[in-house]
């Protein structure tokens, strides 16, 4: 049987760790929308357009308080271009063969990134273009064309929210990455392949890749379920050189999809639905079958609450959605916890992240060298209670000011309804208390210590 399945590439080269679509934010919003990382096999231009979703939404609710009526504006209209550069789907191309995914300000075709179309879009083409001519490359903190930090503040931006916005992009696929690919989607084979011919234990499966991006994979055996194995891949669009031939043959190793089907639920956070309104649930009892009818789920909660009910069920849904319709018939239970959003560990490692970008953005040559802060909220009640306890008066004011912003940001649940779309809400549903410390760093001490992280995942030796 002859597969039509189009792979669309998010490289990973040898030895490197995943990259992250934003340095600021992560894979975040992917956790937002699927509840999981993306695999290596999420279509490029999906992490983006959904990345670009996140943060316009982050921004259009953040605290713009401090920013004049005209400057708020100016900051909606950004973002009104910023919205509808991600609907119309055109986003830039690697032509580099550098390894990992690293930002394009503007590619050979002259389609802008997200930053650049904003600025474009404004009605500033030309700062666009320099911004090009000098950075082309460069993360946003490196970038010092003369007239961008003037447009950020015209348009009510700070740079790190610039950042933020700031996608990377993928070069072209190698073997290593073809060869990741086709173990991360192994399970989805299986289960594809497996719900039409009954699955065999173990097989070889070769690889060859062409300059043009088609991967023809081949079998060895006449067995329907190896045979359906055997298709020919197109890598996807987010890249735009020549990708290199390649050759490799491996021996896979055939989960059965029962065990699939549990490991999946047994895996499965169960923390990611807080409710706006009513009883927080403790527990979650979740009940999967499969069959020629498709895909059964039962799910209850303890104590009850249908809001919390359904959007679990739809999270379950969503996240086995590839277990369908198929000569098979398969059960799965779990029993657990549902963990609370709010917890003492989770405030204090995200008052020591906030802590350490508030002290950036609020230094000055006569900032202290470490910062220490507290941070407390009480169950049921949006504010969060900061207090700077190092520096100046003004400098714990600037300090006290970003990071009850910044843990607003990073506190505020972000989830999926129950049709997929995500929805934003603030709600504490436990009392904690912590104390951070950390060094205060310089805007130039922060990009030599992001210059370093950056070269130690590039050669982890």
């Amino acid at each position: 049987m002859l597969l039509a399945w189009c792979w669309h590439v998010s490289t990973v080269s040898a030895g490197e760790p995943r990259r992250a679509v934003n340095l600021e934010l992560g894979d975040a919003s992917w956790v937002a929308r699927y509840g999981r990382l993306p695999g290596l096999q999420a279509p490029d231009a999906t992490r983006i357009a959904v990345h670009l979703a996140h943060v316009e939404r982050m921004l259009r609710h953040s605290d713009a308080g401090h920013l004049t009526d005209l400057q708020r504006r100016r900051r909606a209209e950004a973002l009104d271009v910023l919205a509808a550069y991600r609907l119309g789907g055109r986003f830039p191309q690697r032509t580099d063969q550098g390894a990992g995914r690293r930002p394009r300000f503007i590619d050979d075709r002259g389609v802008h990134c997200a930053v650049g179309a904003m600025i474009a879009g404004t009605g500033h083409p030309a700062l666009a273009a320099a911004i090009d001519r000098e950075h082309e490359l460069d993360d946003i903190w490196d970038i010092h064309t003369e007239g961008l930090d003037a447009w950020a503040k015209r348009y009510g931006f700070t740079r790190r929210e610039l950042a933020m916005v700031q996608p990377q992009y993928a070069p072209a696929p190698t073997r290593d990455d073809h060869l990741r690919m086709l173990h991360e989607s192994l399970d989805a084979w299986t289960l594809e392949c497996g719900r039409l011919h009954e699955p065999v234990r173990s097989f070889w499966i070769a690889a060859r890749g062409n300059r043009e991006g088609t991967v023809r994979f081949r079998v060895f055996r006449r067995h329907p379920f190896v045979r359906c194995f055997s298709h020919d891949s197109t890598s996807g669009t987010a890249w735009d050189t020549e990708p290199r031939p390649f050759r490799f043959t491996r021996r896979l190793v055939i989960t059965p999809p029962q065990e699939i089907l549990q490991s999946r639920l047994d895996r499965m956070r169960l923390g990611d639905c807080v409710p706006q309104r009513g009883v927080l649930p403790r527990a979650a009892s979740v009940r999967v079958e499969v069959d020629a009818a498709g895909l059964h789920v039962g799910l209850e909660t303890e104590p009850r609450n249908e809001e919390a009910e359904a959007c679990l069920t739809a999270k379950v849904r969503r996240e086995l959605a590839d277990f369908k319709a198929g000569r098979w018939s398969l059960r799965a239970r779990r029993q657990g916890p549902v963990l609370p959003w709010m917890s003492p560990s989770l405030l204090a490692d995200q008052l020591k992240a906030g802590l350490s970008a508030a002290g950036t953005a609020c230094w000055s040559p006569d900032a202290p060298q470490e910062v220490r802060a507290v941070a407390r909220v009480e169950k049921d009640r949006s504010e969060i209670a900061v207090a700077a306890l190092d520096g100046s008066a003004a400098f714990r004011a600037c300090v006290e000011g970003v990071l009850r912003d910044e843990l607003e940001r990073r506190l505020r649940i972000e989830r999926s309804d129950v049709d997929g779309e995500s929805i934003t809400f603030m709600r504490i549903d436990a009392s904690a208390s912590v104390q951070a410390e950390v060094q205060v760093f310089s805007p130039e001490q922060r990009q030599r210590w992001i210059e370093r992280r950056r070269a130690r995942a590039a050669d982890p030796r």
